[in-house]
């Protein structure tokens, strides 16, 4: 978390608060609200005569702090939803609340990774007019932002996107990766490309994992069971868009990928 400009800030609210409707935009303008008191309680300080060095370490621990928190709050939220996909239980999405904090942790799983992050700022760097934004610490903000943004829509909805479990049947095991949740159509689409649609993909153990797609195929079937063949496939998805590490139950199942 940075400290911003106002030109920052306002870059912020034309491109992504704006961009929402209702309570949505005010719940967003809260997340600029948020990652920014600290700072205005800093400069509050400083005005009441207390030296900007001897903050510099409460400074540091604040930021630290408020960051950690807030992803532990929805880990722990998410802990009891994780342990019922584990067990095969998609039931909880069927209920509004559960569906909203479940979907939350699921979008910012997917959006706070070093992947994602340097994918954006790599496309931004590239519009001369953003020259003097500090995107970095843009998107520290937007991406609670987006998340929130994204985790509306899949839970308004309801009829479009689809939870379905995937179960292995054969051999081979899911495996999963430093990029925990990929949306499948942006690997299909590759790096750079703004993919069209959305879909899900969360392995949750070797033999588990959710898919949240659009596919009317899908529509009623609730489980999946996946013979080693698209589970190889699904894998070699999380591969794809892994930053530095993937992860696995044996080490035969990284075997296919030491040859990469």
């Amino acid at each position: 978390m940075e400290e911003l400009t106002t030109q920052d800030i306002e870059y912020i609210r034309v491109l992504a608060v704006n961009q929402s409707k209702g309570f949505l935009r005010q719940a967003n303008e809260g997340w600029v609200h948020t990652f920014q008191q600290v700072f205005k309680s800093r400069d509050a300080m400083i005005a009441m005569g207390i030296s900007k060095d001897n903050l510099e370490e409460l400074m540091d621990l604040a930021l630290t702090n408020i960051e950690e928190d807030f992803h532990s709050m929805i880990e722990v939220e998410s802990a009891k939803y994780l342990a019922k996909l584990r067990a095969g239980d998609i039931e909880f999405l069927s209920v509004e609340d559960d569906r909203m904090s479940f979907f939350h942790f699921l979008c910012v799983q997917y959006l706070r990774t070093k992947n994602i992050k340097e994918a954006i700022l790599k496309n931004m760097s590239s519009i001369p007019q953003l020259s003097n934004i500090n995107m970095s610490g843009c998107w520290s903000v937007m991406r609670h932002i987006f998340a929130t943004n994204m985790a509306f829509s899949l839970v308004t909805g309801r009829e479009k996107y689809i939870p379905v479990i995937l179960r292995t049947s054969g051999t081979t095991k899911f495996i999963a990766g430093d990029q925990p949740v990929i949306n499948t159509h942006a690997v299909a689409a590759g790096k750079g490309n703004i993919p069209k649609k959305t879909e899900f993909y969360y392995p949750v153990s070797p033999d588990i994992a959710l898919l949240i797609t659009d596919d009317p195929a899908q529509v009623g079937t609730g489980e999946w069971a996946l013979g080693n063949q698209d589970v190889e496939r699904f894998n070699q998805l999380i591969f794809a868009s892994s930053y530095e590490q993937i992860y696995a139950s044996s080490e035969a199942e990284f075997d296919v990928f030491v040859k990469h």
